[in-house]
């Protein structure tokens, strides 16, 4: 019988444990997620000045080019077939509800990684193009 009640008390004492550890997680995960929802709102933001300054750079290239929608249209010129600057608009939604655990910090790790890998793709173009134009504007002297 005493060991019954030993293992009683051993199992009520590691639950209480179990239990303040857990609470003790959340309370140091919780402000890392309200933290990375924040950052990711920043990072969209940044990505979609990215995305306006590219179409200000394709648009360049009309005007260099000296491009003439009557008698061709240039394809993926903006000036040209009339687009506006709506490249994938960003959205902006209502926050999300987030969990705080440990699955939700992997997954705003991935996005992370993922708004990333869109941001160099975006500068990386932006570059080309860049170069692209200083080189006409050489060839203009």
């Amino acid at each position: 019988m005493r060991l019954f009640v030993f293992l009683f008390i051993v199992s009520i004492v590691g639950n209480v444990v179990f239990t303040i550890k857990m609470s003790q997680a959340k309370n140091v995960v919780t402000p890392i997620v309200e933290q990375n929802s924040e950052t990711m709102s920043e990072m969209a933001h940044v990505f979609d000045l990215l995305l306006k300054n590219t179409d200000v750079m394709m648009r360049y290239g009309h005007y260099l080019d000296e491009h003439d929608p009557l008698t061709e249209l240039v394809p993926f010129c903006p000036e040209c077939t009339g687009s506006e600057d709506n490249i994938l608009p960003i959205e902006v939604g209502e926050p999300e509800i987030l969990s705080s655990d440990i699955d939700q910090l992997m997954s705003d790790s991935k996005e992370f990684y993922a708004i990333t890998r869109r941001i160099k793709s975006s500068l990386y173009n932006q570059s080309f193009k860049l170069k692209h134009t200083l080189s006409q504007l050489k060839e203009l002297k």
